[in-house]
This record gives C-alpha cells, structure tokens and sequence, in this order.
C-alpha cells in the first residue's frame, strides 16, 4: 500500500520525493505533516478492519443454515465480538501513536525553549559588549575634546 501525501506549497522542493508513478510523496515537511500522515494511516487501519469484518459477515451469512434462530444469533454474537476486539485494538494503537506524537511535540519544544534562551544569553551578552565599547569610545572622545 501507497500513501500519498498532498504537497505542500509551503514546504517547497526540499524533502519530496517522486514515486514510480510520479506523484509527489513529502518525507516530512513539519510535524503537522506526520501527524496528517498518521491520520490516513489511522483511517486506512478502520477502512481495512471495516471491510475485513464485511467480508466475515458475508461470508458467515453463506455458512449458516438458516433452519434456528440460535445459530444465527450466535453467529451475530460471535461478529459482534471479533468487531469489539478490533476496534479495542485500534484505539490502542492509535492512542499509542497520540502519545508518541505528544512525546515528540513536547521534546520539541522544550528544545525549542532550550534554543530561544542560549539565543537571548548571547544577544544580551553580545548587547552588553557593545554598550562597554561604546561607553569606553565615548570617554575617549570626552578626553580628546
């Protein structure tokens, strides 16, 4: 299975890369694209679970002798069963792939915090020697006048 992932105008031509059949795939662009991709991977997971329980369903429906109700009542239980069980496990799944994606934002971030501080310490530290040589220039002209 392909995923094709729309483009993004705003990422520009860095990260994409073209397929055999020549649609634009984005390796990662921003966080919002990966999440975007976890949501068609999300979806394409229920689609797939869907259909696989259409088809038990079909095919059940052909098993059965339709001579009890009992039968056909447990093999509805039985269907009922298999799709809780499915969707139990992809909720987890999914709620496992949130919490990464949460980890992965908050690592971000902080990272990004990390990186705006060290940027002002040396702006400021930077603004300071400016001031010190400014000041000791401005003395010296104090002198010579």
């Amino acid at each position: 299975m392909f995923l094709q992932v729309v483009r993004n105008p705003r990422c520009g031509q860095r990260g994409e890369e073209k397929n055999r059949s020549g649609s634009i795939r984005t390796k990662s662009c921003r966080p919002t694209s990966r999440l975007k991709v976890s949501i068609f991977e999300k979806m394409y997971f229920l689609i797939e679970c869907n259909r696989s329980i259409s088809r038990a369903c079909g095919q059940y429906v052909h098993l059965l002798n339709f001579d009890s109700v009992e039968k056909v009542q447990a093999a509805v239980r039985e269907l009922e069963t298999k799709y809780q069980e499915v969707s139990h496990a992809a909720s987890l799944s999914m709620r496992e792939k949130d919490n990464v994606h949460e980890v992965e934002k908050s690592k971000l971030t902080y990272k990004m915090a990390e990186l705006t501080e060290e940027t002002n310490k040396k702006a400021l530290q930077r603004e300071m020697q400016l001031r010190e040589e400014a000041q000791m220039k401005f003395t010296i002209l104090e002198k010579v006048s």
